[in-house]
């Protein structure tokens, strides 16, 4: 099953060419292939989620939040790193049997990695679920509630991890219709499930996590498979340790950005109220399991548009980042391209900022989550500043300074730390939410700083100032709208969408005058040709 050193793969002429600097029509071809499945997955969410909180209680909500932070801790911690060291390393080495040996090294790596850590949780559940969940304090008898979400979710994440490993195999041959299909697939059968459990045999909770086991287990051994097959499966050390090396500063990079994203959900349901609000199917739920339902709701929507729009685009732009070996070449791509992509993502989270209450009120399948839309734009604001610094990420990994990475998180950590617990208890949801702001801005410019200092600056640093004027001022328009007219009146949408038109207009003025002339050209002739 192995592959001999210096014998392409099958089919290895599928995006193995070395360019010599980036191309914006093959970012965008591809771009456009990879936002399929997260569009397809977002669209489908949009759909679901009404019948989900019609069915789930906003503190139920909050549990699946925290069930999301597990199964994002547990992945950081080792085979996270791994796979972003398999990124980088495959473009490092020329030869095909390499390239193959560091996809097959990291496969039995995870495997291995995951395979310990699931163990452990398994052997400590009931210490685990008492750490994670307050409300587990309230359960009665060691085999409670909490420890079956416990169990189910170590069970789902070596799969998962398996299946990460098989999908990066996938990118960095950029083979992008095929991750498409696997991931349209495995999203249309886990939503099927997540009907099936929790309508028709009503479990709720466990439904989600029953439904998600089975889609990871079917879609990991696919990929296992594929991967077995065409790169083998061999632990080469000549070709792992320099990616062991790499990825090792990556291990806490990945568990700080798992506090940046998770600290706040974690944090409300340690701060909210301890009162037991209601119990359902034998399972305790506190005022702050709810006051985390409504948080984790309000958060989610801009966080869609961030997986879809920033995730599809990340997963081509680290490959040919990484790809072109001479850094003369790369870097003005990567300010002229960073620019326009961090541009036309604030106005994506501008227009979910200004739509918040509109947006909650026709996703939420129950009045109790409409508080979330107090949030949204918040988090709207955070993810702008997220999407600048995963720009910053790639350029620092494609330089190998992931140990400065790890530096940057930390502190970015900390700030988010130190917020939340200042601002939790005063400000409740609107504290997390502003926490998250501060420190995710942070992250951006610190992030953009050092990448800049190694000369491969991310985007341009003068659109900065005045596209966050047009984003802050478009934002509090839009608020003071909601606070004047009711939801969904005539009034209100007509004004919001001037408010909208006018930051549409504001951000595009914000780009570089060379870029925006570029742009401009480029529309002309397809222009004239409709005209005549």
């Amino acid at each position: 099953m192995t592959q001999s050193k210096g014998t392409p793969p099958k089919g290895a002429k599928e995006g193995q060419e070395q360019p010599s600097g980036i191309s914006i029509k093959g970012l965008l071809g591809h771009t456009s292939i990879y936002a399929i499945a997260p569009l397809f997955q977002r669209f489908l969410a949009i759909i679901l989620v009404r019948l989900y909180t019609e069915k789930l209680s906003t503190p139920e909500w909050g549990i699946i939040g925290l069930i999301d932070l597990m199964l994002g801790l547990l992945p950081i911690i080792v085979a996270t790193s791994l796979v972003a060291g398999l990124s980088r390393h495959y473009f490092v080495h020329d030869d095909e049997g390499d390239r193959s040996s560091v996809v097959s090294s990291v496969m039995i790596a995870t495997i291995a990695a995951t395979g310990l850590i699931s163990a452990l949780v398994l052997t400590f559940k009931e210490r685990v679920a008492e750490m994670l969940f307050t409300s587990a304090n309230h359960a009665v008898g060691a085999g409670s509630e909490y420890e079956t979400f416990v169990v189910l979710c170590a069970l789902i994440f070596p799969l998962a991890m398996i299946s990460t490993v098989g999908y990066e195999a996938l990118q960095v041959e950029k083979r992008s219709k095929a991750i498409v299909k696997i991931t349209v697939t495995k999203t249309l059968f886990e939503s099927a499930l997540k009907l099936v459990f929790l309508f028709a045999l009503g479990m709720g909770v466990k439904g989600f996590l029953y439904a998600i086991l089975v889609g990871e287990a079917l879609t990991a051994v696919g990929l296992f498979v594929f991967v077995a097959k065409r790169h083998g499966l061999r632990m080469n050390w000549r070709t792992f340790m320099p990616l062991l090396r790499y990825s090792a500063p990556l291990i806490p990079v990945g568990a700080f950005q798992l506090g940046l994203h998770q600290a706040d959900k974690l944090l409300i349901e340690r701060l909210g109220p301890e009162e037991v609000v209601k119990i359902v199917d034998d399972v305790p739920l506190t005022g702050a399991m709810q006051w985390l339902g409504t948080y984790s709701f309000g958060y989610q929507i801009p966080f869609l548009l961030h997986v879809a729009a920033v995730g599809s685009f990340m997963r081509i732009w680290r490959p040919n980042v990484f790809a072109v070996r001479d850094d003369a070449s790369r870097a003005p791509d990567v300010i002229r391209i960073g620019t326009l992509v961090l541009l036309a993502i604030a106005f994506g989270q501008t227009i979910v900022a200004i739509f918040a209450r509109e947006g909650v009120t026709l996703l939420a399948g129950d009045p109790s989550y409409y508080e979330a839309a107090r949030v949204v734009p918040w988090i709207a604001a955070g993810y702008i500043a997220y999407a600048g610094f995963s720009l910053g990420q790639a350029a620092l990994m494609s330089v190998f300074a992931t140990r400065t990475l790890a530096a940057i998180n930390g502190v970015a950590l900390a700030i988010n730390l130190g917020l939340n617990l200042l601002l939790i208890p005063g400000y409740g949801i609107i504290g997390a939410a502003s926490a998250t702001v501060v420190s995710f801005t942070s992250l951006a410019l610190m992030t953009a700083f050092a990448a800049t200092r190694r000369k491969m600056q991310p985007f341009g640093w003068r659109v900065l100032p005045a596209a966050g004027v047009v984003i802050a001022t478009a934002t509090w328009l839009a608020i003071q709208v909601d606070a004047n007219f009711g939801a969904w009146s005539p009034a209100a949408l007509a004004l919001k969408g001037i408010v909208a038109l006018t930051a549409a207009f504001g951000l595009f003025w914000v780009i570089p005058p060379t870029l925006r002339s570029s742009i401009l050209s480029s529309l002309r002739p397809r222009t004239a040709a409709a005209e005549s």
